[in-house]
């Protein structure tokens, strides 16, 4: 994981969302293969009553209909238990659907996501104590606002905090450019002439502002 951050930090946009997306897309690529074909990990997917709904529409996305057919009445059986039992038991009616209601502190994506965020902004507050880090950091993109926060929060060095801020108005300034100049072309009828950093300002302040939204969940 460590190779791969340092190797994010001089692609696009946020390192951390990087790393995230891709162990959200490995995921969502092997899982659907599993819920049609491997009664374990149906029966797994049952007993922890699916995901939260931000990533059950995640997962569906790299579904199809017949896939959900397959892989999905093992967990529409375990929600009809529940509810059954519900209906009979007064503990779990006072409770409610509290299993049920899924959040980020019961749904196992959102867990494995946020072990892998925290790891990974572990890992680059310590690259950053390194000059070659340093000099890595101010040529890229830097992170996103989200996990700026979160890195600066963790960096015990005043001096690399501050040259994290400073990296970030930078950007921000060079956004607000790159939109302004790409508005007025486009009021112009002259969006032909754009440049690529002009063309994608619009997406760049996105993700800068919060995070790719493909790892958009609740934090």
């Amino acid at each position: 994981m460590e190779t791969d951050l340092k190797k994010r930090i001089t692609l696009p946009n946020c390192p951390i969302c990087g790393q995230l997306e891709d162990e959200l897309f490995k995921l969502f690529s092997d899982l659907p293969q599993a819920l049609s074909y491997d009664e374990k990990a149906r029966e797994n997917f049952a007993q922890e009553y699916g995901f939260c709904p931000f990533h059950t529409w995640q997962l569906a996305a790299f579904y199809s209909e017949r896939g959900i057919a397959k892989g999905f009445p093992p967990l529409i059986t375990a929600l009809e238990k529940y509810l059954t039992d519900a209906v009979k038991n007064e503990t779990l009616k006072k409770q409610g659907t509290t299993l049920l209601t899924k959040s980020k502190d019961n749904c196992r994506v959102c867990r494995l996501l946020q072990s892998e965020e925290k790891d990974s902004i572990a890992l680059l507050a310590d690259y950053l104590k390194t000059p070659a880090g340093k000099a890595a950091y101010s040529e890229s993109d830097g992170l996103c606002l989200q996990h700026l926060a979160s890195l600066i929060s963790v960096v015990k060095s005043d001096d690399i905090a501050s040259m994290l801020l400073t990296h970030a108005i930078q950007h921000l300034l060079e956004i607000t450019s790159d939109l302004i100049t790409y508005d007025k072309k486009n009021e112009a009828r002259q969006r032909h002439t754009c440049t690529k950093n002009e063309k994608n300002a619009p997406r760049r302040a996105l993700n800068f502002i919060a995070g790719l939204k493909s790892i958009s969940f609740i934090p």
